[in-house]
């Protein structure tokens, strides 16, 4: 299947699920023609449905979602059952990096910008 026939079937997919408001969005941004006049045949060929709009469609997630409650909650920033490693990044920084991160002061400020980004990296 070639691009552009899979990229019209997709428009038309998006068309016949959130309808007006989606063509809107896209004529608002194609200023061609003739691109107008195809997308404008595909969303003819795929009409709105509103009742596809509020369709179940699966789910899927990597993360395999746990239920924590009370004392067993994990003390780490724990998201969607992942354990993530939390810490005070200030404290592992020297007094000034957040200053010289903003550092606009001469042509070199680049320079600084770049060492307090990188101090940042390596804590």
């Amino acid at each position: 299947m070639k691009v552009k026939q899979a990229a019209h079937a997709v428009m038309g997919t998006f068309h016949v699920q959130l309808g007006p408001p989606f063509e809107a969005l896209v004529f608002a941004s194609i200023k061609d023609p003739s691109l107008r006049n195809q997308l404008q045949t595909t969303f003819n060929q795929h009409e709105y449905d509103p009742a596809s709009s509020s369709s179940d469609w699966p789910k899927r997630s990597i993360v395999v979602s746990t239920e924590v409650s009370g004392k067993d909650q994990p003390s780490g920033g724990g998201i969607g059952g992942l354990e993530l490693p939390t810490f005070d990044l200030m404290a592992e920084l020297s007094a000034d990096c957040i200053e010289r991160m903003g550092s606009k002061d001469s042509k070199t400020a680049w320079k600084a910008r770049k060492a307090a980004m990188e101090e940042v990296g390596e804590a």
